[in-house]
């Protein structure tokens, strides 16, 4: 701490130096003698370091060429003391190895010299000083001294006081080592008339040496038990119970050293009644499937990376659950932090569905991304019973979504309108079948810029798998009987992205995971496949049972193209969105297929697959399948392209929800060009 603003006889411009701070070293010799049983008297001799610089900046007008400028002038005077002394002082020891110490540091100052200099810092690239004949120096620094600090005090004390704790080295705690922080408060200044002191904070480690005494023989009584347990199992009884057996008490006594230890042990035969145990027990076999349905023993599954584009289409509803106004909780919803951080090409590896369940995020981000773009909310309801004409419940759901994008997006509210009806505008018909009436319960987004509402494209790479799916063949046997099963699945180097398929009863004979269905999950090193099946029976009684593939062969782009090796890029688009029983391209569809023709080559292989919901007859679902798909291919212009449609044998989303029956009303593109 400082109140000067130069040192006697050395030119300075400070204003007024206040404060600086510095480092240094402090080392020394300690002796230390116990008085009480709390406290001890402590002397050390030692040398320390107090160096450290004073810094403050002057703010000023300078005259440049252009005008008057503000400017900032440092200046710096850096001081270097080496002091050696003596410290008295008192210990208290409160409890364990904790100490506190109070006292003194009476020292000498066997050096005391300065460095300073004055600089111009702000400008930082434009300014030099006058020198004493009132011509430019050329030079952005003046004032530069150094030496011995005039009039320097080289008697120093300070008050002392600080913190330690020790640390046993040894069983006999003779050596220890003390870890320390002890705080120096000046009690005098370090330069005649200049009002300028220096406290330190140590922070420090000592090693101490401390003789024992011979310890005193001393008795250690002991009692330790030995204790055999008889099981029974009873199927009578829902927990363990156990019935302590007759004492028998034997006494016996051994010298070590100082010690005698007499160690009374106690024997004893128990019975531990419990539950009657349950068998379970289970068995699964990991094999590999081809595209056929045949099985493949001890499969080593060949992962390939393709380069692979890739088309969502953006369902622009967003459904409610019967009679309720709140945004259901499989919609991805964040706060206004994780908002700002949101990015959609985030979600290349997300599927289709888990990309819809982010579209209040992904509108959000446009709606920010094109400030003037606005969007108009349309609330609608089912129109069947507690529905049926309730207007406010429609405005009420518009308004839900409304209050997500104002309160997370920060979209402003005038930017946004809220309309409400019945029934959709294109409502699923016969409106009194329970999915329909789901898809009924909605909210429609339009906006007046195509941007806020057009399909995802994300460029990503995709991998495939030969065989493309694994099979785990399955066996359980429960005497209390099948509660629930799980089969888990996953690489070692990657336990977060997991196969799970769980269950409730009776073990299914097999399970079938299609390796590239779901690429975040698709195996990536080349490691083998691990599975589990978890089993729990009625008794709460769990089992869990391991198996593992040949390892996976990892076929990657680099090393296709280094070995020059034949390589895809694979495109896939989905059109969004056909309406239930259409097979007209209409709307959104059109813009879709017009970027889909930009990027199709000469060269490109190109494959139509149309798809339905579970919604009507299966052999009109896969006519209206093959209409979507043959629709698609001549909108295309493409006489080669495959076509054909599967209508609902593959239903490809969840369709027990809304969104996933809209997405199954869809024709698949996969484009295939070959890279040279």
């Amino acid at each position: 701490s400082a109140d000067f603003y130069k040192l006697a006889g050395i030119p300075n411009c400070c204003p007024n130096f206040q404060s600086g701070t510095g480092y240094g070293i402090n080392a020394g010799l300690l002796y230390e003698r116990k008085i009480s049983s709390t406290f001890w008297l402590g002397g050390r001799i030692g040398l320390l370091t107090l160096d450290g610089a004073l810094i403050e900046n002057e703010q000023t007008t300078i005259i440049t060429p252009n005008g008057l400028t503000t400017g900032t002038f440092e200046h710096k005077l850096e001081s270097k003391f080496m002091n050696i002394g003596i410290e008295p002082m008192l210990i208290y020891n409160p409890f364990q190895r904790l100490f506190i110490s109070v006292g003194g540091r009476f020292g000498i100052n066997t050096t005391y010299t300065f460095d300073q200099v004055e600089t111009i810092i702000k400008p930082s690239n434009y300014g030099t000083f006058l020198d004493s004949m009132g011509n430019d120096s050329g030079l952005r620094t003046r004032n530069t001294y150094s030496g011995d600090i005039p009039k320097a005090i080289q008697f120093q004390m300070f008050l002392t006081g600080g913190i330690s704790y020790e640390f046993p080295l040894n069983d006999s705690n003779s050596f220890r080592l003390v870890p320390e922080i002890q705080y120096y408060f000046p009690l005098n200044e370090v330069a005649e008339n200049t009002k300028w002191q220096i406290s330190s904070l140590r922070f420090g480690i000592a090693l101490k040496y401390n003789p024992q005494p011979e310890p005193p023989q001393k008795e250690i009584y002991e009692k330790e038990f030995k204790i055999d347990t008889i099981q029974i199992s009873n199927d009578m009884i829902t927990e363990n119970t156990i019935k302590p057996g007759v004492e028998e008490i034997k006494v016996q006594k051994n010298k070590k050293d100082n010690i005698i230890i007499e160690t009374t042990t106690i024997y004893r035969t128990d019975t531990l009644f419990i539950p009657k145990e349950y068998k379970l027990t289970g068995n699964i076999i990991a094999v590999g499937l081809d595209s056929a349905g045949n099985e493949i023993p001890n499969p080593v599954f060949k992962v390939e990376e393709y380069i692979s584009n890739r088309l969502d289409p953006l369902l622009n509803y967003v459904f409610f659950e019967d009679n309720s106004s709140a945004i259901p909780n499989r919609y991805k919803k964040l706060n206004a932090n994780e908002a700002k951080n949101f990015e959609i090409e985030s979600m290349f590896r997300d599927s289709t569905l888990e990309i819809y369940h982010n579209i209040l995020n992904i509108v959000g981000r446009r709606l920010t991304d094109n400030p003037t773009a606005n969007i108009k909310l349309v609330g609608c309801n089912a129109d069947l019973g507690a529905e049926k004409l309730n207007s406010d419940l429609s405005k009420n759901r518009a308004n839900a979504v409304r209050d997500y994008l104002i309160n997370v997006w920060q979209i402003d509210p005038k930017r946004i309108t809220v309309e409400s009806r019945n029934l959709p505008e294109k409502a699923s018909k016969p409106k009194e079948q329970p999915d329909k009436a789901a898809e009924n319960r909605r909210v429609e987004l339009y906006s007046d810029n195509p941007k806020i509402l057009e399909p995802i494209f994300i460029e990503k790479v995709d991998r495939n798998a030969n065989p493309p799916a694994v099979r785990f063949k399955l066996e359980a046997e429960s005497e209390a009987g099948l509660k629930n099963w799980e089969v888990i699945s996953y690489q070692k180097s990657d336990t977060i992205n997991t196969f799970n398929y769980k269950k409730s009863g009776e073990i299914e004979a097999q399970v079938d995971w299609r390796l590239s269905q779901y690429q975040k999950i698709t195996p990536k090193s080349a490691e083998p496949i691990l599975a589990e099946l978890h089993l729990e029976d009625v008794k709460g009684n769990i089992k869990v049972i391991n198996t593992s593939t040949q390892p996976v062969e990892i076929i990657s782009i680099q090393q296709k193209r280094i070995n020059r090796v034949g390589d895809y890029e694979i495109e896939k688009f989905s059109l969004i969105l056909f309406d239930f029983d259409k097979s007209n391209i209409e709307g959104t569809n059109k813009k879709i297929i017009e970027f889909i023709s930009d990027r199709i080559k000469p060269e490109s292989e190109v494959t139509i697959i149309g798809y339905t919901d579970r919604t009507g007859d299966d052999i009109y679902n896969q006519n209206l399948s093959n209409r979507r798909a043959q629709a698609t291919k001549n909108a295309l212009k493409l006489p080669n392209a495959k076509a054909n449609g599967i209508g609902e044998q593959i239903l490809l989303y969840n369709n027990e929800l809304p969104e996933g029956r809209f997405y199954c009303r869809t024709v698949e593109i996969e484009v295939k060009t070959l890279v040279k």
